[in-house]
C-alpha cells in the first residue's frame, strides 16, 4: 500500500514519468520501468529540475558562488568568523549575510569558511533549526545571477 501510495504521487506531481499506471485496470497494472531503476544511469538536467522553494535557491547561489573559487582575504574571514558566531547563535545570521557585497564576496566567505571550520558554510546554517530558508534567501536573493531584482519605475515625464 505504502508502494502504491509512492507511485501515485510521484506520478501526480510529475516526478515518475515512466511509473505510470492505469486506475480502471488496478494497481498491478504498471507501464515502463520501477521508481528504483528509472534514473539509474541517466544524468539529470538541472533545467528540469525546478526550484520552488527557498532552500533549493539558497543552495543554487552557495554553489554558483563556490564555483568561482575566489581566494579568501583578511575582510573574508573576519565575516567567515562572525557569520560562525552567529550560526552559534551569539550574533545576528540574517544580518550579517544583508552585508556581503556581491556573489564574489561570497564566494570568497565561503572559501575562508571552509578552510577554517572544515565544513561548508551551507551545511551550518542548515543544521541551525532556528533559522528560516526564507530570511536566508531573502538576505542572499540580490547575489544570484539567476534571479532578476525588479524595481518599479519611477514616473519619468518625456
Amino acid at each position: 500500500m505504502i508502494r502504491l501510495k509512492t507511485l501515485l504521487e510521484q506520478t501526480l506531481f510529475g516526478i515518475n514519468h515512466a511509473a505510470r499506471f492505469n486506475l480502471r485496470k488496478g494497481p498491478g497494472n504498471f507501464t515502463g520501468k520501477t521508481p528504483k531503476s528509472e534514473f539509474d544511469g541517466e544524468m539529470i538536467s538541472q533545467d528540469r529540475i525546478k526550484r520552488t522553494t527557498s532552500k533549493d535557491w539558497v543552495r543554487e547561489t552557495f554553489k554558483k558562488a563556490y564555483e568561482l573559487h575566489i581566494k579568501a582575504n583578511s575582510s573574508s574571514y573576519a565575516i567567515a568568523k562572525q557569520l560562525h558566531k552567529d550560526i552559534e547563535g551569539s550574533g545576528n545570521l540574517i544580518k550579517t549575510l544583508h552585508a556581503i557585497k556581491d556573489i564574489e564576496q561570497l564566494s570568497s566567505i565561503i572559501t575562508s569558511y571552509i578552510k577554517l571550520y572544515k565544513f561548508s558554510l551551507y551545511d551550518e546554517i542548515a543544521a541551525e533549526w532556528s533559522t528560516s530558508w526564507d530570511l536566508v534567501w531573502s538576505a542572499i536573493k540580490r547575489l544570484n545571477p539567476n534571479v532578476r531584482m525588479f524595481f518599479p519605475r519611477k514616473n519619468v515625464d518625456l
